[in-house]
């Protein structure tokens, strides 16, 4: 499935076709229908849009009224009791009657609620005869006999209402009807919001909104669009501030539930993203386009459980008008969908093509089980266990359980999940396949992987995750062949809302108790990696290199210490290593290996390869070395060193220092007064339930408090600080750093130096406190007069100090500066 440039088209008429802001697509006796709409001085165009075919003029309404009435120019079209309605929005609202032949006819012009233009509107639902629309003053509607109505919920729905509302959409229900629930961005707030609208004049019933405050990094939002697929309704929220793209699945009552949120990269082409459109496709998936001021046009098709994969992107080129996209709409004409885009800085549109003719089936699901094969078409095939995919351009979609991929002819594209810990791609063909390791957490460019050679392929390594692939024609493969120099995914990012607070490190092989003088250590499934109930070797026998050394995968060894002092070398080899009682000594050295530590006060040195380390008890002093290891200490006060490679360390228990080192690293303090620092690389770093200190370092970290009064510094990089319970201490650092306190009376803290800042939940009623360092400005702790001095609304209007160095701190959801002053505290 592919995306084609058609050309470019207009109306002739000059005012028409500058400038068009909205954008309306209608379908009527099965013919598809757009309409066009400018700002203040120019007008409307109508179109008929036919297969194969430039889309044919039909007619066109240049504005007869001054441009103040005429205002930001907003849309609604949809089937009324008499036929077709449109009605155009700014400052007056004009009905429209589309006679047979798709002449517009302008009613009589109404003014508007008093509360400046029309921000937003809603298509009219079949039959109704009613367009709902957004102002700043809140909802309201107008009505058949074009009289104009204000929408006032009441009770405690009345403080929900927004008043900056970006963009308007019907909430697509996911098993067919006509459309309840209403969604709204509020451009102000960064909020999402879903409305009940039940007949036309009646007050709308406020269901749920989610938010940057909800752990969702929505900056600015200025799009929003609704689709149905999968057997679910999703939105999906394009945001402009932070060029993002946001996934939300609509519950059939109209709750909301983040699904994905990704960021434009440099290969992607939604930055400072503008618009967006969702197309329903016949097998029951879904395609999604986004663009904006990152010049160009980036598409996406939808899995089941909302992750968007990226299949291709459209940089800005002469002639296809990409250039600062303002309108996107999508409609199905005949076997394909039209995608039509406007440009701020070209005149009339830009038609794309998708071709649906090859077009295949949804096949499995995220969490199902089994052997899963295409139609030899353009299929989504997902699940763990077996997925094959057949001719065609398919996407494979591996569970999170092991998965072997098999993509047979065409372009496909193979998407691991990032629960996943191992999958294999039995076919890949360098140029034409792709894979998408978006999913796992803070990767963000192939150097960050481990890699290891393999006969016919490569084996990549990434935290606890493997993945091998295997070439189509048998030849060897490294990273450029798989990747290129760089991703061509957007950055995906964690959202808040989904992660408990202090999560529990995940479970190891690891033997209840340490093994004693007499008893060697147990583990589950015996002591492979693999399963079953033998010391097998890993999966695979297609002669794995590393270093240029070939592996023979012995059997593992086992060596056992005494009751005293011990020292307890290995020899290269993949080994288990356990200390019993006494102060000892334990180096695993090259090779996989499982060290435990016993009783005492021990000193465990994973050296290289990907190690299993255990402290036990005792105050312990455990060093992983090169390779991505897991390093789990004891009850005791551990000193954990991570070292270079992915890492995984937790504290479990007592006062620990965990080190997290080089390399992208994962860290659990667990119980006890910990301190964790993350070193260089975008690491993720937890606390327990005692007061942690932590401290990012350099890199691009995400730092996370426990149930205690936590001190949490991002260090350099662009942080994200959550303190979760407690009156916790955030202080971003250097870099653009979000802080987000959650519950308790929590302190942030800003000094020179520290970059460009948010705090995403600044709760004065709460006993939330700003500590801000005298140096920032020249004029003394007086908190009054800094805001007076360094106070602004920033552009997408949320309060902010900006200061003479270039810091600025930003409070989202806080709109004006007042009562700012009075919770500001000097260093």
């Amino acid at each position: 499935m592919d995306i084609t440039f058609e050309g470019r088209f207009g109306s002739g008429f000059v005012t028409v076709d500058i400038g068009i802001r909205s954008l309306a697509g209608v379908a009527v006796e099965g013919r598809a229908h757009l309409f066009t709409a400018t700002g203040p001085g120019g007008g409307l165009a109508s179109y008929t849009l036919t297969e194969g075919a430039a889309p044919r003029l039909r007619d066109v309404e240049r504005f007869a009224w001054t441009d103040t009435e005429a205002g930001a120019g907003e849309l609604s079209v949809g089937m009324g009791p008499g036929g077709l309605d449109l009605v155009f929005a700014g400052s007056r609202i004009t009905p429209l009657e589309i006679d047979h032949a798709f002449r517009m006819i302008p009613g009589t012009a109404t003014p508007g609620l008093g509360a400046g233009p029309v921000l937003a509107m809603l298509d009219a639902r079949p039959g109704e005869g009613a367009a709902h629309f957004a102002d700043a003053g809140g909802f309201g509607a107008s009505v058949a006999g074009g009289s104009v109505l204000r929408l006032a919920p009441r009770g405690e729905d009345a403080g929900a209402v927004p008043h900056s509302v970006a963009a308007m959409e019907w909430a697509a229900r996911a098993h067919g009807g006509a459309p309840v629930h209403a969604l709204a961005v509020d451009s102000g707030s960064g909020d999402l919001s879903a409305w009940h609208f039940g007949t036309p004049g009646a007050a709308p019933v406020f269901i749920d909104r989610i938010g940057a405050g909800d752990g969702l990094g929505i900056g600015r939002p200025t799009d929003v669009a609704s689709v149905a697929a999968h057997g679910a309704s999703w939105a999906i929220v394009a945001a402009a501030a932070s060029s993002s793209l946001s996934v939300v699945r609509v519950e059939d009552d109209g709750t909301l539930d983040a699904a994905d949120h990704v960021l434009d990269t440099r290969e992607t082409r939604f930055g400072a993203a503008q618009a967006v459109a969702a197309m329903e496709l016949p097998n029951g998936g879904a395609l999604v386009a986004a663009g904006g001021g990152d010049d160009g046009l980036s598409l996406f098709s939808l899995l089941g459980d909302g992750r968007l994969v990226h299949l291709r992107s459209i940089a800005h080129d002469i002639g296809l008008g990409l250039d600062a996209v303002t309108a996107i709409e999508a409609m199905e004409v005949g076997a394909s969908f039209q995608l039509f885009v406007s440009s701020q800085a070209a005149d009339g549109l830009s038609r794309f093509e998708i071709d649906l003719s090859r077009l295949g089936e949804l096949r499995g699901s995220s969490g199902a089980r089994g052997t899963f094969t295409g139609t030899g078409r353009d299929d989504m095939i997902a699940g763990s266990g077996r997925l094959s995919g057949g001719g065609g351009d398919d996407i494979l979609a591996a569970g999170s359980g092991a998965t072997d991929m098999l993509g047979g002819g065409g372009r496909d594209i193979f998407v691991i999940d990032g629960g996943a810990t191992r999958a294999r791609i039995l076919d890949f063909e360098t140029g034409r396949d792709r894979i998408d390791l978006s999913d796992l957490p803070m990767l963000r460019a192939p150097e960050q992987l481990e890699t290891y050679g393999l006969a016919g392929g490569i084996r990549l390594q990434y935290r606890d995750f493997e993945l091998r692939v295997l070439s189509h024609d048998g030849a060897r493969l490294s990273t450029d062949d798989l990747f290129g120099t760089r991703f061509e995914t957007p950055d995906r990012v964690l959202i808040l809302g989904n992660l408990s607070a202090s999560p529990a490190p995940p479970e190891l092989p690891a033997p209840s108790e340490p093994p004693t003088e007499t008893e060697p250590p147990s583990t589950p499934g015996g002591t492979d990696q693999t399963g079953g109930e033998a010391t097998d070797p890993p999966a695979g026998t297609d002669g794995e290199t590393q270093d240029g050394e070939t592996s023979d995968i012995p059997r593992i060894v086992k060596t056992f210490g005494t009751p005293g002092r011990d020292v307890l070398t290995g020899d290269g080899r993949s080994e288990e290593i356990w200390a019993l009682r006494g102060d000892d000594h334990v180096a695993g050295g090259g090779g996989n290996d499982t060290l435990g530590g016993g009783y005492g006060a021990d000193t465990i040195l994973g050296g290289d390869g990907r190690d299993i380390v255990f402290g036990n008890d005792g105050a312990d002093l455990i060093i992983g070395g090169t390779g991505a290891d897991r390093l789990w200490g004891g009850p005791a006060h551990d000193t954990i060193e991570g070292g270079a490679g992915a890492d995984t360390m937790a504290g479990n228990g007592g006062a620990d220092r965990i080190f997290a080192g080089g390399g992208t690293d994962l860290v659990f303090g667990t119980g006890g007064w910990n301190r964790i620092f993350g070193g260089s690389g975008a690491d993720i770093l937890w606390g327990g339930n005692e007061p942690d200190r932590i401290e990012g370092e350099s890199g691009d970290d995400f730092l996370g408090g426990g149930a205690a009064d936590d001190t949490l510094s991002g260090g350099g990089g662009r942080d994200l600080l959550v303190g979760n319970a407690g009156g916790d201490r955030l202080h971003g650092g250097g870099g653009a750093d979000t802080m987000r306190g959650e519950w308790g009376a929590d302190t942030f803290v800003f000094a020179p130096g520290d970059g460009w800042d948010r705090i995403s939940d600044f709760d004065m009623r709460g006993g939330d406190r700003l500590l801000l360092d005298a140096r920032l400005w020249s004029g003394g702790e007086n908190a009054a007069a800094l805001v007076a001095a360094h106070g602004e609304i920033s552009p997408w209007g949320a309060a902010r100090l900006a200061f003479d160095g270039g810091e600025s701190l930003s409070f989202d959801g806080i709109y004006a500066l007042a009562g700012i002053a009075e919770h500001i505290d000097f260093l």
